[in-house]
């Protein structure tokens, strides 16, 4: 008989239940398996990173161990050879971070360079550093403190010694001190026992003082007026002797003034050449064959150049030269420190008065090594209007400029333009003295007076009484340019 549709069914079900059921449960005994070893390789990944970790701390701590206990005692770290590291290679690697150092202990590096950096002192006390810059061992702490414990034992023996000599120079001190006081206490004893005494002296003689002032009293007083009248007496004779003889000095010296005026005034009124009063120690010292080349005896010691020239004075029987000259001879050679050769440019009496031997030199500008020295120059002062080249043009400030050219120097000189300041001091003087040689007198529109009010006739007038005062020789502005052998 046929089975019904519902029969035939029911085991396809069921064995579709049991497949399925079998396919899901092994589905998950599968994926439950993987699961388990993910997990498995992922703790065995993470041991593998913990030990590698704990390889590296371990390696960086064996290295700071090792580091350390060389620093400290300059020996290897006594652990097994596996375990020991290289130094100084690990220094570097600790001091790059790399590798198995790079996580590093927290302030390790910053110790190990602190450590690196500190300096010692050696067995002579000579500060040292500790270690190279390689990290390599120069001295150990342990000997730094050996030496540090020698040092700080010298010095407390040395401190111990100053002080032992310190107590003792203190002693001798005090005992010199309380020596020195009792010879200055007896001093002093001495002194107040010496000072009562002339105190009693004193007052002894001041009782004496007292007594014989009140027994002489009436004599003293009679004896003092006498004296103040002879004395009064005494005055008036001397106060009318010293008027006396004031009036008598005032009247030679008022006399001599003159007569130096008179000689001043006929000085200046007669001296219109080259004039000599007193030698000057040049000479003529001998004349060649041809008269009118002459030797003298000024030479290269007194800087003698070819192109000086002298005005010859004659020699008189009493040695004196002859007030007026005769002649003028230029240099034309210099034989040696004392001799030039000389010719003759200016005679004016050939046949009756001609240069001869023993005849002495003058001139107005020179003067020895005036070249060389400032000191060794002439001095001259020129006093009123220098009329060079005739007219009325003033050329005061053109000599001044070309009697400086020739050395000589210009102590002073009246400034006509100037109306405020006319008296000028010229370069290298300090104005009219007693080194002044000579006065050249110009043209004098005051005639020696003061014009009021005028500072032009003022410094005439002060050059003027200068001149007088020094007694300095004048000579008119046309005789001194005859001098110098120049024309208006």
């Amino acid at each position: 008989m046929a089975k019904s549709p519902k029969e035939s069914n029911t085991g396809l079900v069921v064995t579709l239940v049991f497949f399925i059921l079998s396919t899901l449960g092994l589905g998950v005994s599968t994926y439950m398996g993987f699961a388990e070893q993910k997990k498995n390789l992922d703790a065995a990944k993470d041991a593998e990173t913990k030990k590698k970790d704990s390889d590296d701390r371990k390696r960086l701590y064996a290295a700071e161990a090792q580091l350390l206990y060389k620093y400290i005692t300059n020996k290897d770290l006594p652990i097994e050879a596996g375990d020991k590291m290289e130094i100084p290679g690990d220094r570097q690697v600790i001091r790059d971070k790399a590798g198995w150092a790079s996580k590093g202990v927290p302030g390790l590096e910053e110790a190990l360079a602190e450590i690196e950096n500190t300096q010692g002192v050696n067995a002579a006390g000579i500060p040292e550093k500790i270690l190279r810059g390689d990290g390599t061992v120069t001295t150990p702490f342990m000997k730094v403190a050996e030496n540090s414990l020698t040092m700080k034992r010298l010095y407390e023996s040395g401190l111990q010694k100053q002080r032992a000599d310190h107590d003792k120079a203190l002693a001798d001190l005090r005992a010199e001190n309380e020596s020195n006081k009792k010879l200055m206490d007896d001093k002093v004893a001495k002194a107040e026992a010496a000072q009562k005494k002339w105190q009693d002296d004193f007052m002894s003689f001041r009782k004496v003082v007292s007594d014989l002032q009140a027994t002489e009293k009436g004599a003293a007083d009679g004896a003092r007026k006498d004296m103040l009248a002879k004395l009064d007496n005494i005055a008036a004779e001397a106060q009318k002797e010293a008027e006396a003889k004031k009036d008598t000095e005032i009247a030679n010296l008022r006399k001599a003034l003159a007569e130096q005026r008179r000689d001043n005034d006929r000085l200046k009124n007669n001296l219109t050449s080259a004039t000599l009063m007193t030698p000057t120690g040049w000479k003529v010292v001998k004349i060649e064959k041809d008269p009118r080349l002459v030797y003298i005896n000024l030479g290269a010691d007194a800087d003698v150049r070819p192109g000086d020239y002298f005005f010859v004075h004659g020699n008189q029987d009493n040695g004196l030269p002859e007030p007026k000259s005769k002649g003028k001879v230029e240099v034309v050679r210099v034989v040696d420190g004392k001799l030039a050769l000389a010719q003759v440019t200016q005679l004016d009496d050939a046949g009756g008065n001609p240069i001869r031997q023993d005849d002495h030199l003058n001139s107005p500008v020179w003067s020895p090594n005036m070249r060389k020295s400032i000191a060794q120059r002439k001095h001259i002062v020129l006093r009123g209007r220098m009329y060079l080249k005739g007219g009325d043009v003033d050329n005061t400030l053109e000599l001044v400029k070309r009697l400086e050219d020739m050395g000589v120097i210009v102590d002073a000189f009246v400034d006509f333009n100037d109306k405020n300041e006319p008296l000028k001091i010229g370069a290298n003087s300090t104005g009219l003295s007693e080194k002044t040689s000579l006065v050249v007198e110009g043209l004098d529109p005051f005639q020696g007076k003061i014009k009021a009010d005028d500072k032009v006739s003022e410094a005439m007038y002060q050059l003027d009484n200068q001149a007088r005062d020094f007694n300095i020789p004048r000579i008119k502005l046309q005789g001194f340019l005859e001098s110098l052998g120049w024309e208006r």
